[in-house]
């Protein structure tokens, strides 16, 4: 995905994924430009990682208001998983990332990112490589893969190495799975996505959870995943920036 517009629908998208039930238009519109500036402004201070929720940041490369080649990450902290996928970084000082499907190694997801060129650079084509990679991971059990070998890559992003064969087992992190490869990634009308979540829930033995539907008369659905206390699968739709 490299596209500024495609980069743009993608960030928009999953940010409507991670909203609260009961979240406006506006008040979505509103928090995605307040998280903008707030990475604007902690740009040039000290960087700080946030407590890892699941996965909870994106890449844009344009947006309005945004100097071309500018890279925004949007950062929501609170206890919400969004089913996106492997975030592939360039380094562990570069806050700039590419979004792959989880699949089932996210390192070999990563690396293909790397063979075909889309990283380092998450703007333009870079000649193929194929550095070492680590799976990392945090509170909530999602991965993030850098360049480089052992532990110490990890910790120094707060992270720690991921178990990755143990992580795939979980049944939250397959949900998560499912989720974005049969609902986030396929552009559903809301009453299929409703469906499919409610489907998926039942066959993966999910009987304690419940679905949220909200219609704010987008094309595309999308679900995002609250794992902590009400344990529910949000659908909701999203703009139609086409």
């Amino acid at each position: 995905m490299s596209d500024p517009f495609d980069l743009l629908r993608h960030h928009v998208r999953r940010q409507a994924a991670d909203a609260e039930p009961g979240t406006s238009t506006d008040e979505l519109v509103a928090h995605i430009t307040l998280e903008h500036h707030r990475n604007e402004g902690a740009a040039g201070a000290r960087v700080r990682r946030p407590r890892r929720w699941g996965l909870v940041a994106m890449v844009v490369t344009a947006a309005a208001g945004v100097g071309a080649g500018a890279v925004v990450t949007a950062t929501l902290d609170r206890p919400h998983l969004t089913q996106a996928g492997v975030a592939c970084h360039s380094s562990v000082g570069d806050r700039s990332f590419v979004i792959v499907s989880l699949g089932n190694d996210p390192i070999a997801a990563c690396a293909a990112v790397w063979q075909a060129g889309d990283l380092p650079l998450v703007d333009q084509k870079s000649p193929p490589s194929d550095p070492p990679l680590v799976a990392c991971t945090g509170d909530r059990g999602v991965f993030d893969v850098y360049p480089g070998t052992g532990p110490e890559v990890c910790a120094q992003v707060g992270l720690v190495e991921a178990d990755v064969e143990a992580m795939l087992g979980d049944p939250v992190l397959e949900l998560s799975r499912r989720i974005s490869d049969e609902i986030n990634a396929q552009c559903l009308s809301f009453e299929a996505a409703v469906e499919r979540a409610r489907e998926l829930l039942d066959e993966l033995q999910f009987s304690d959870w419940k679905v949220n539907a909200i219609d704010d008369g987008g094309v595309c659905a999308l679900v995002g995943m609250d794992d902590t206390g009400t344990r529910a699968l949000n659908v909701r739709t999203v703009p139609d920036l086409d």
